[in-house]
């Protein structure tokens, strides 16, 4: 009996070792391919997947989550070559944020299928509000540590906070759904979602082809 306990507890602590360097490799990973983004205001990006990641991984398995986000930020912030005192607050903030966004669509009752408009203003809602404090703090961090002109902390914070309701708007609905098998979607739906498709691409293709210019401030206007 104490030797099955054992190995049931081992087993749940692999797990949740597992779960752990997933979540940090993902977010690092995911970085990575914001931070080589086009359009960038000092170290904010208009697309930014961990804070995605970081909400689908909370709301998926947990607190185990949480350190890991943590973790995660302070290397990525490292790599960039900021002191370690700016890294410990940013990802206080890049933390903080996710948590709040996953408990406010738990509180909320949020289906994460996407099934109903209830439930895609729910996520879109969440998302604002919670990546208000990554950017604010992130933000506050980089001014108080001299990385951020006070006349450009107000472009800063909205890129910031941009790319990470991007984020989030991209990559949880693919971290909470990755065990679906199907679709669940009707043809009508399947059809709609198609030709939206078709015309965002057939958008951006004739906006990025028409205009040669391609300036930071058309680059957030397309992008957006």
């Amino acid at each position: 009996m104490v030797n099955s306990e054992l190995i049931s507890q081992v087993k749940s602590l692999k797990l949740l070792a597992l779960r752990f360097i997933f979540v940090a490799l993902a977010y690092i990973l995911t970085a990575q391919l914001g931070l080589i983004g086009p359009y960038k205001e000092s170290i904010a990006t208009l697309l930014w997947l961990p804070s995605g990641v970081a909400v689908g991984a909370i709301m998926r398995w947990g607190s185990v989550a949480i350190p890991a986000v943590f973790i995660a930020t302070v290397y990525v912030e490292q790599s960039l070559g900021m002191s370690l005192i700016t890294s410990l607050s940013i990802a206080c903030g890049n933390t903080l944020a996710p948590v709040c966004t996953a408990y406010l669509l738990k509180k909320l009752q949020f289906n994460h299928q996407l099934i109903t408009q209830r439930d895609i203003f729910l996520l879109i809602s969440a998302a604002m509000l919670g990546m208000l404090i990554s950017s604010t703090g992130g933000v506050l961090s980089l001014h108080l540590n001299v990385l951020a002109n006070t006349h450009d902390m107000v472009r800063v914070w909205f890129i910031w906070w941009v790319g990470d309701v991007i984020g989030v708007l991209l990559a949880l609905p693919l971290v909470l759904n990755l065990n679906k098998t199907k679709l669940l979607a009707n043809t009508q739906k399947t059809i709609q979602l198609i030709f939206w498709l078709i015309v965002f691409a057939c958008c951006e293709y004739l906006i990025v082809n028409l205009i040669h210019d391609l300036n930071k401030q058309f680059m957030l206007t397309a992008f957006l």
